[in-house]
């Protein structure tokens, strides 16, 4: 699944909600997903940039792979499912 969002404002707070809801249907921890993609995000944009942020999310084995990519730049991030 892949979603992009402005990497300032209201919408890249969406992009945090939705990988805790995909967390939750794996059966991860909500809140632990929500710092994952934040944590990238902010490796490849900070929140006051006019750029689009890009991010893909995928399953590997038991993880959420969370990848950001902005303005050239691109993150990973694995978050655990425990489910």
């Amino acid at each position: 699944m892949t979603l992009s969002v402005p990497a300032r404002g209201d919408l890249r707070i969406v992009a945090s909600d939705l990988v805790a809801k995909i967390a939750e249907h794996f059966g991860a921890g909500a809140a632990g997903a929500g710092a994952a993609l934040q944590e990238v995000a902010g490796r490849v944009a900070p929140p006051e940039s006019d750029a689009d942020i890009a991010f893909e999310f995928r399953t590997e084995d038991r993880d959420l792979l969370i990848t950001a990519r902005c303005g050239g730049r691109s993150s990973e991030v694995r978050h655990r499912l425990t489910a």
